[in-house]
């Protein structure tokens, strides 16, 4: 979900992924009807607009995980009784440090353990970030890749500094 039309098309061409612009459709909507009916199990939260943390929630099914990725700066208004009824939503800040320090039977996932994931699947090519890179520009760029992220951030995906020549 993006409300930049430029980042939607860069997705790859995937029966399983759906493209939504809540500026032009009924976001929840569109994933119920995906979905059949049951909602999205995880919903991320990119966006740091906490204004829209409730239309988020609208997304997700009953005991469905929300995971905070971003850092939302100001109030979010909404009704603890709705999130929090049975069965209740799980909500994961991800800049809390809440993985476990060694892992347990019960919890394997330490912060080592997901980073290692993490770059097995880019190593074994099962995750391409290549679709992600909107930018690349050489380190002395830097100012005016700022700029242009402060101005209007809707065309960049993910930027690249090089710090070689």
């Amino acid at each position: 979900v993006d409300s930049a039309d430029s980042r939607l098309q860069g997705l790859p061409l995937d029966s399983m992924i759906v493209p939504g612009n809540p500026t032009a459709q009924d976001v929840a909507a569109v994933i119920e009807e995906a979905t059949r009916g049951r909602k999205a199990d995880v919903v991320f939260e990119g966006t740091g607009a906490p204004e829209l943390i409730p239309e988020e929630f609208a997304t997700l099914r009953r005991a469905g995980r929300f995971v905070v990725l971003s850092s939302p700066r100001g109030q979010t208004l909404f009704n603890f009784d709705d999130l929090c009824s049975s069965p209740g939503f799980t909500i994961i800040g991800a800049h809390c440090w809440t993985h476990p320090p060694c892992a347990t039977a019960d919890n394997p996932w330490t912060q080592h353990r997901h980073a290692e994931l993490f770059f097995d699947l880019v190593a074994d090519g099962e995750l391409d970030l290549t679709p992600l890179i909107s930018h690349q520009a050489h380190y002395t760029e830097a100012p005016r890749l700022y700029q242009m992220l402060v101005d209007d951030r809707s065309p960049a995906m993910g930027v690249i500094l090089q710090w070689s020549d």
